[in-house]
């Protein structure tokens, strides 16, 4: 089924990409960051290639399986690949790679991912991933500061910053919209983000969203607690609850997602994602 990935991004994700390029031209600067890499034709594909195991159809058959069932529900037909690399926590990334003479779709998943997650889980995980490069999120990665002598996150003016700062957090609610219609499976995709942050299974913990998005409460008259718990993710529970409202939405079911019960209409899941997020107006000026 095709997706409208213009209807599925969460809209303050897109206002903020719109402000960044308007008021800071960053446009630019990325056409010429990008041809710099393309120029100099060395990038992350070697370093995963040396330090992980690109998961084939002969290597890993069930995370093949499992990507190309992500790509065809989520329409996305570029070439991709996906590696393992070691690491206890259960975490992925993904990243363009871009060379003299193509760019690559990467998605890296560490071996505590695919040994702990099951395939629903997996499924969302995945599709998260791909979701920042449908949405063109990593391109934007290319603002962050590479020089250690610069305590600065990012290339930006500081009122740029937080403004990058702010966008990448709602990044991450476009990119779980992407993760649940990957999997078709809220409870999935939830106890993937448990899984992913805490560690914790539905053995240990009862999956209820109130519950959860109550915990915020406990901080918001917090400013200092506040600062250190909101980096370039939202905290969980509001995620959770983003999740929550797309997967009851109109949006989710002219997406494909088997929605039951009376939908959500767009504009009134947009508002309250945006309550949701107000939550986080205090984000860090420094790295955390």
């Amino acid at each position: 089924m095709k997706v409208n990935w213009e209807e599925v991004r969460y809209r303050g994700d897109a206002q903020d990409v719109e402000e960044l390029t308007r008021s800071y031209r960053v446009t630019d600067y990325l056409d010429t960051f990008e041809e710099n890499r393309r120029q100099a034709d060395r990038g992350i594909r070697e370093k995963l290639i040396k330090h992980g195991i690109r998961l084939s159809e002969r290597i890993s058959p069930r995370i093949y399986r499992l990507f190309r069932e992500v790509c065809a529900r989520l329409a996305f037909d570029a070439e991709a690949e996906v590696f393992c690399l070691p690491a206890a926590e259960v975490n992925a990334f993904a990243t363009v790679d871009i060379r003299e003479t193509r760019a690559y779709s990467l998605i890296g998943v560490t071996s505590s991912a695919l040994e702990r997650l099951d395939d629903g889980e997996l499924r969302f995980i995945l599709g998260h991933e791909l979701g920042h490069i449908l949405f063109g999120n990593n391109r934007l990665d290319g603002l962050l500061s590479h020089n250690p002598e610069n305590a600065d996150v990012t290339v930006l003016p500081p009122l740029g910053e937080s403004l990058f700062l702010r966008w990448r957090k709602k990044a991450e609610i476009s990119a779980d919209r992407a993760g649940l219609l990957a999997a078709a499976d809220f409870r999935a995709s939830a106890t993937a983000l448990l899984k992913a942050t805490f560690g914790l299974s539905e053995k240990n913990l009862n999956l209820d969203i109130e519950a959860l998005v109550n915990q915020v409460d406990e901080i918001k008259g917090h400013p200092e607690l506040m600062e250190e718990a909101f980096a370039s993710h939202p905290l969980v529970p509001i995620r959770l609850k983003a999740l929550d409202l797309f997967s009851r939405s109109e949006k989710a079911a002219h997406s494909g997602f088997p929605v039951p019960g009376p939908l959500l209409s767009g504009g009134d899941l947009e508002d309250l994602v945006d309550d949701l997020v107000r939550l986080t107006r205090r984000y860090p000026f420094r790295p955390v």
